[in-house]
Order: C-alpha cells, then structure tokens, then sequence
C-alpha cells in the first residue's frame, strides 16, 4: 500500500495534508485527487483536533483549486461532527459523472495553519461528503 501511494504520489495524483508541530508530525490526511474530487483514504491525530485542521486545510486547497468535492468514504460520528453529509448513491454518483475530468492541481506548498480564514467553516461543511 504504501509503494503504491507512494508511486501515486509521484504521479501527481495521490496527496497528503500533514500537521506539524514543533518538528513533529501530529496530525494529517491522504487520499487521491480524482478530476474534481478529493477521495479520502486515512486521517490520523495525536494532538488533539490535528486531524481536523487537516481536513480544513485539505477543504481550502480544494476550493481554492476549484475541486467539487471531497468523499469521506463512511459517515463517521467524528466526520459528521464536522458538516458531513451523507449522499443518496445516485446522487453521489451524478456529481462524480459532472466532475471526474476536472483538471484540478492543489497547491502542494508548505502553508501556516493560521491562514485558514474562520468564514470558511461554512464552506468546509458543504464541500465535506460520503456515499
């Protein structure tokens, strides 16, 4: 798995989100970026709400770029916690139809957390989605 991603990454398709403090590596996320739509493969904290600001960041790359959407894969009490809905099948696969040969690029540049506006709090929950 991990030669894979890692084989992907090269590729420009796989991407991480990773939240340093201090040196260490405390929170993050990774998935693929598919056209339009990020797909959510692992998030992971050990300081508390890394993972979050992960998936905030991760949300602001995405709109910034342009992307549709992000799947979150399962509807998880902690994801739902953060604006997730979960989408009809048919739906979810309609916007995949709409958005699959986007050519989105995020920016893969080492960023501050601190830029992370609050307006986009709202905006975060609407881009976050599961099947």
């Amino acid at each position: 798995m991990q030669m894979a991603y890692q084989e992907l990454h090269e590729m420009g398709w796989a991407h991480s989100v990773e939240i340093w403090d201090n040196g260490l590596l405390v929170g993050g996320c990774y998935g693929m970026l598919l056209g339009g739509v990020f797909t959510g493969e692992s998030m992971f904290h050990s300081a508390t709400n890394a993972s979050k600001v992960a998936l905030a960041e991760l949300t602001l790359r995405l709109l910034e770029a342009g992307g549709a959407f992000i799947d979150v894969q399962l509807p998880t009490e902690h994801l739902e916690s953060l604006g997730v809905l979960a989408l009809h099948r048919s739906l979810f696969l309609e916007l995949l139809h709409e958005c699959r040969d986007d050519d989105i690029r995020v920016c893969t540049n080492e960023l501050p957390v601190s830029r992370i506006p609050e307006e986009y709090a709202e905006r975060v929950a609407t881009l976050i989605s599961s099947v």
